[in-house]
């Protein structure tokens, strides 16, 4: 429904033309939108891929090449179904004080604070490796209650599965695929070395694996500097796209490019509200 309401105000473009509207090469085009997916989930291509025939538009999907190739689910996927598989252990939850800010008492709630708890965490420590041992070590802990955990059956599961490279490579005719660095990891949070080695190296990957060129990052959960941005493009990408929301005008910084995170709604208002920057601009008030 998203499409259907946005097809009718919006021509869909693809990274590559907009890139080339931004830098002034072609004409720019009013009301123009790209589509980005991150982190290169398998719904991507057998949910959202179809639907994207259907109003002819393009898609670039990043992806986290770490995960693609171990086909290893992401830590976060990890930590919401073990979360999840201990909800009614009342007394184990009472004993991990991580714990004392998430609100078990309905699933509307347990979403709501377990997103809370995510962002706390990776606010927390000073490197984004410090912030995966600790979150790790819980996840281990919750795994070992419940008797199982999300590895074990995500490369079937709807919602956490992964691409595998040879998905990628059938769908690279129709699909974009851009970097999500290798293992996610929160670049602006790493040595600069360490960060300019999962931007290259997922770069690689994905040319490798589809015989195309990847030109375009997505910096993993936003974060960058503008040393970052040095090694972006010692890297050889040419724009990199960030989780600040807005819109993008021609002669922007091409490596600090604003998005749109649409809401999930149905209402053809919200959805139209959300393309217009009001729902950023109404959640800064």
């Amino acid at each position: 429904k998203v499409l259907a309401v946005l097809s009718q105000y919006y021509r869909f473009v693809s990274r590559a033309e907009a890139t080339e509207m931004l830098t002034g090469v072609r004409p720019l085009l009013p009301n123009s939108m790209v589509l980005t997916f991150d982190d290169g989930y398998r719904n991507n291509i057998t949910c959202a891929l179809p639907i994207l025939r259907q109003y002819s538009a393009p898609a670039t999907i990043y992806l986290c090449t770490g995960n693609v190739t171990e086909q290893k689910p992401f830590w976060f996927d990890r930590l919401d179904y073990a979360v999840q598989a201990v909800s009614n252990d009342i007394v184990f939850r009472n004993t991990i004080p991580e714990f004392a800010g998430i609100d078990f008492s309905t699933r509307e709630t347990l979403q709501r604070s377990f997103i809370f708890f995510i962002r706390k965490e990776k606010l927390r420590y000073r490197t984004d490796i410090a912030m995966r041992t600790a979150v790790s070590n819980l996840i281990e802990r919750l795994e070992q209650r419940a008797g199982h955990g999300l590895a074990e059956n995500f490369a079937d599961d709807p919602w956490s599965g992964i691409l595998t490279w040879e998905e990628v490579r059938q769908a690279a005719p129709e699909v974009h695929f851009g970097s999500h660095g290798v293992n996610h990891l929160q670049l602006s949070l790493l040595p600069l070395d360490v960060a300019k080695r999962e931007m290259r190296e997922s770069r690689e990957a994905i040319e490798f694996n589809t015989d195309r060129p990847c030109a375009h990052l997505a910096y993993p959960n936003g974060a960058y500097n503008k040393q970052v941005i040095t090694k972006a493009k010692e890297a050889l990408y040419s724009t990199a796209v960030t989780a600040i929301g807005g819109h993008n005008s021609k002669l922007d910084d091409l490596f600090a490019l604003k998005r749109i995170a649409f809401p999930r709604t149905n209402s053809p208002a919200g959805i139209v509200a959300a393309a217009l920057g009001l729902v950023n601009r109404w959640a800064n008030y």
